[in-house]
């Protein structure tokens, strides 16, 4: 029995857990491409939707609001709005690297596996989100993509961790 996989979700922050679950997106995707090409029945193109959830801050002590505040020198709202920036710009270029690494990895193992190239067709589309990583991911699966398959890591990166220097 062949599954078809049309969309397939992929949290990913560049963890170890989310780097394992794309590894197996990918290897579902080249299977994919396996059957179709020894089939003659004809499958829809795949999409990968790689999603990166930026994490909302909250702030619920006011004694932290006003470190932060004497930290930044300057008002919270624009030290945020700079420390969210910041983020988008890391993970968008993440999210550019490592679309660029599916993408070659993907044509690399077909061409490895002997896999003539078909009409099926593999698109990676990276999404950036800031909210509540569990709700995001649950309203992109079931609401805005309408998503097949969801391969995710067991956790990711928390807080802190998730700024890069």
């Amino acid at each position: 029995m062949v599954f078809s996989y049309n969309k397939i979700l992929v949290p990913y922050d560049g963890s170890k857990p989310s780097e394992n679950a794309l590894q197996q997106a990918i290897q579902i995707v080249n299977d994919l491409l396996k059957c179709e090409s020894e089939t003659t029945d004809p499958m829809q193109d795949i999409q990968i939707i790689l999603l990166h959830v930026i994490e909302e801050i909250h702030i619920r002590i006011p004694s932290l609001y006003f470190s932060l505040r004497l930290i930044a020198g300057k008002p919270v709202k624009e030290f945020f709005k700079e420390v969210y920036e910041e983020m988008r710009k890391e993970a968008s270029k993440m999210l550019d690297d490592t679309k660029k690494r599916i993408e070659s990895s993907i044509k690399i193992n077909s061409e490895k596996r002997g896999i003539k190239p078909s009409s099926l067709s593999v698109t990676v589309i990276p999404q950036l989100i800031i909210g509540n990583p569990a709700e995001v991911i649950i309203d992109t699966a079931n609401n805005r993509q309408k998503v097949d398959l969801i391969i995710m890591g067991s956790t990711g990166l928390k807080g802190i961790s998730k700024v890069r220097v």
